[in-house]
């Protein structure tokens, strides 16, 4: 955009407009502070659409700790304005190289986050004045690279799923996925139920991650998931939390219906993965497949999960990008009743080479 610097990024929020069904923008599109911050890197928006959180791991200057703004919608009705404002301090690090804002997650009511950098993941809480940001409990870390690559907070913010898609507990990146809760008591996040490990050497599980609202239900995408032939299509799992009570060791994580597997070799199917609020529909994307407008223009399948639990039923048909080279499927986020999913593709250039573009389908 004219005026900003290269990489300096910027966000913009959008609604839809009574009875046209059309998106307009919603308040100021908001820029990052600095050439090469990569402002928008990742956002995050509450529930009723009035908080948002953005991530910025490429803050400028002589070292890139990162940093990460939240802003709070102030309406006007007498001006007829909506101004995005910020609200508490930004969120960095002292350390160099630290990428604070690589990927951010925010609870439904908008009073808390959780932000991830290379080594570590921080969750904090608004305070009641509206004007600082304090964290709960410690750091979660685990001392490997990208740790924090996919994040997601259940709705009062008291769980929160981390996949660490390049750890190797079963060979080279093969990844893993824990759910952690904090009590209230202490500092410490500790990890509820069993951690989840990908099957193999590259399967990069962990990747996507998405907790339904009431912490219940996790869906864990691996893009990178080998089948017995050798195949890499990727592949998706979905679980539930089987508890009587929340006692710290005594949960498990139960498989909710067969694994759901991606196409062809190469889909990197799981590239993202979105639950609605009831956990019962999943949508998942596979940026890399060759679908019907041609190679590399990705795309997005809508499941729900059957009547007795055992397997989840594709519903609407393939959602396939606009144009070869489109990657569709890189972002996807599903409605909570499951009927609505927008699409990001990424690559899309109908305004221009990389230019990208957001679609949102609706369920017939």
């Amino acid at each position: 955009m004219p005026g900003h610097g290269q990489g300096q990024g910027y966000a913009k929020v959008y609604r839809t407009s009574d009875g046209s069904g059309n998106r307009v923008p919603l308040g100021q599109t908001v820029f990052g502070a600095k050439t090469g911050d990569r402002f928008g890197h990742s956002v995050d928006i509450a529930a009723d659409g009035n908080t948002i959180v953005i991530g910025s791991p490429g803050y400028s200057d002589d070292n890139r700790p990162g940093y990460v703004r939240v802003f709070s919608l102030v309406s006007d009705d007498d001006l007829g304005t909506n101004t995005w404002e910020q609200i508490g301090q930004v969120i960095t690090s002292e350390v160099d190289g630290d990428a604070v804002g690589c990927y951010v997650s925010i609870s439904k009511d908008g009073k808390r986050i959780a932000v991830g950098a290379i080594n570590f993941v921080r969750v904090y809480r608004m305070d009641d004045s509206r004007s600082n940001w304090i964290q709960i409990g410690d750091d979660i870390e685990d001392k490997v690279a990208y740790d924090g690559n996919s994040m997601s907070l259940s709705e009062d913010g008291n769980m929160l799923a981390i996949g660490s898609p390049f750890i190797g507990i079963n060979g080279a990146s093969s990844g893993q996925v824990t759910v952690y809760r904090f009590d209230g008591e202490g500092s410490s996040w500790e990890p509820l139920g069993q951690t989840h490990y990908g099957d193999k050497a590259g399967d990069l599980s962990g990747w996507s991650v998405d907790l339904s609202p009431d912490g219940k239900t996790l869906a864990i995408g691996s893009p990178g998931g080998i089948l017995g032939d050798g195949d890499r299509p990727g592949y998706v799992r979905v679980f539930s939390l089987n508890v009587s009570d929340y006692d710290i060791g005594t949960s498990r994580w139960e498989p909710i219906g067969r694994d759901i597997i991606g196409e062809d070799d190469g889909d990197e199917f799981g590239d993202g993965v979105s639950l609605s609020y009831d956990g019962k529909t999943i949508a998942v994307s596979a940026d890399w497949n060759d679908g019907e407008y041609g190679m590399n223009s990705g795309h997005v399948r809508v499941y729900q999960l059957n009547d007795s639990r055992s397997d989840w039923i594709p519903i609407g048909g393939d959602i396939d990008g606009k144009a070869a080279g489109d990657c569709s499927g890189r972002s996807v986020s599903l409605s909570a009743d499951g009927d609505k999913v927008a699409i990001g593709s990424h690559l899309n250039a109908y305004n221009g080479t990389g230019a990208g573009h957001v679609v949102i389908y609706v369920l017939e």
